[in-house]
């Protein structure tokens, strides 16, 4: 928590009445990235906050309808993504935001699209990686899933077919 003056480095997520809280949450997840003192003394609040926003949004089927720009969808994904690269006790936390954001067009587009994004994604180690490519932590017992080629730009869908061209 912030100790009394010193909350300039702290995030705080304020919702009014009418106001939106994945817009609100996504301001702070865009704070922390651009603050480390930020990122210190709120990245698990704001991560709390902002899996609670998304599951609730992914329920209601409403996350795509949610006024937000490519740059916060961006900075979401990018936020997600470090979270899971320096907290590997927040995995599971972490993989139930994917199958909500996996349904949303815009936000899997931002995913494929953005160079920042694909830059955080080579930052993961190899598990991390395939974690978030497949949306899924795999249960110890169970088989390992398929791979899914590093790179892909479709990580949740059907695997990429590669066509390959025979020559005669």
């Amino acid at each position: 928590r912030c100790p009394g003056s010193a909350r300039k480095g702290c995030a705080m997520v304020t919702l009014t009445a009418d106001g939106d809280p994945l817009k609100e949450v996504l301001r702070d997840v865009s704070r922390a990235l651009a603050d480390s003192v930020v990122w210190e003394n709120g990245y698990d609040t704001i991560f709390e906050i902002l899996r609670r926003t998304i599951m609730r949004l992914g329920r209601g089927g409403t996350l795509d309808l949610e006024p937000v720009t490519d740059d916060q969808i961006r900075d979401c994904w990018i936020f997600l993504l470090q979270v899971r690269r320096l907290h590997r006790t927040r995995r599971r936390r972490v993989a139930e935001c994917l199958p909500p954001i996996r349904e949303c067009h815009r936000w899997m587009r931002v995913f494929s699209e953005s160079q920042q994004v694909q830059e955080a994604m080579s930052a993961l180690d190899e598990e991390a990686h395939m974690e978030m490519l497949q949306g899924t932590i795999p249960d110890e017992d169970s088989p390992s899933p398929p791979p899914v080629a590093p790179g892909s730009n479709n990580p949740w869908g059907a695997p990429q077919q590669q066509q390959q061209q025979q020559h005669a």
